[in-house]
């Protein structure tokens, strides 16, 4: 199992820190506080599952509002 640091897991997604501590206090991205001074430590596979699932949710179509198609 692979730790891995905040800076480490913005690094890989390309995003800024605050994003993923964000994703961290909503929940959506399991970690834990190591320390005194509480840096989040997040497990590698918990990010690539985290990656999967984002990745499964596809944007709705151009055009398309609510299931319906615009102008319809």
């Amino acid at each position: 199992m692979k730790l891995l640091v905040v800076r480490e897991v913005a690094s890989i997604m390309r995003v800024s820190t605050e994003h993923i501590r964000r994703l961290i206090r909503t929940g959506h991205l399991p970690a834990f506080k190591v320390g005194r001074r509480g840096g989040y430590r997040i497990r590698e596979e918990d990010l690539s599952k985290y990656i999967d699932d984002v990745s499964r949710c596809e944007p709705p179509s151009p055009g398309v509002v609510g299931g319906t198609h615009d102008g319809d």
